[in-house]
Parts: C-alpha cells; sequence; structure tokens
C-alpha cells in the first residue's frame, strides 16, 4: 500500500512538471537536457545507474515504451488478454493510477 502511495504521489508531481513544462518553454527545454536534475527538483528521485529519457510526443511523433518484462515468469493466461495491456499502459492500481480496472497482481 505505501509503495501504491508513493506512485500516485510521483505520478501527481510528473502531472505538476508536465503542466510547468507546457507553460515554459526554458524550463521544458531543461526537463529535456537535464531530466535527472529536474526531476529530483520536483522530488522524483531516480535511483543512480538508471538512465533517464524524456521524450516529447508531437501531432506527427508519438512514443510508446516498451516497459521491461517483470522479474517473476508469466503463466500463458497472466500474459494473454487485457490483464497485460491495462497493466502496462499505465491503467491499474499497481501503477498509481488507483484505477483498479485491470485485477492486476503485479
Amino acid at each position: 500500500m505505501i509503495a501504491q502511495e508513493a506512485q500516485v504521489s510521483q505520478a501527481r508531481l510528473w502531472s505538476q512538471i508536465i503542466a510547468h513544462a507546457w507553460s515554459d518553454e526554458d524550463f521544458k527545454q531543461r526537463l529535456l537536457d537535464e531530466p535527472r536534475s529536474v526531476l529530483a527538483e520536483h522530488g522524483i528521485e531516480v535511483p543512480d545507474g538508471v538512465d533517464i529519457r524524456v521524450v516529447e510526443d508531437a501531432a506527427e511523433v508519438r512514443h510508446f515504451v516498451l516497459p521491461p518484462p517483470p522479474d517473476d515468469e508469466l503463466s500463458d493466461e497472466q500474459l494473454g488478454g487485457d490483464i497485460v495491456a491495462w497493466c502496462y499502459s499505465g491503467r491499474c492500481g499497481h501503477c498509481g493510477c488507483g484505477c483498479g480496472r485491470c485485477g492486476c497482481h503485479c
């Protein structure tokens, strides 16, 4: 539960960073150029050894993130259907949004 609350808090912080970037071009450029520093300034710590990149979508360019596979082996049943798609699209309680639609057991 505490980990989920931390994820929700980070999601809110990230939303605030996005809003700031939309309204301040200089800030947006710093976020793109120095993401680790900007995130740390806003309370989001990235572990050492983790490379962080912030990319910007545009009308003609969209980015889809392929997450790393889970540490635990998943059964064929767990890999199929909506559960994995919802979980990895950021729409489950595990990711911090709290919607709980997917029934994810991550």
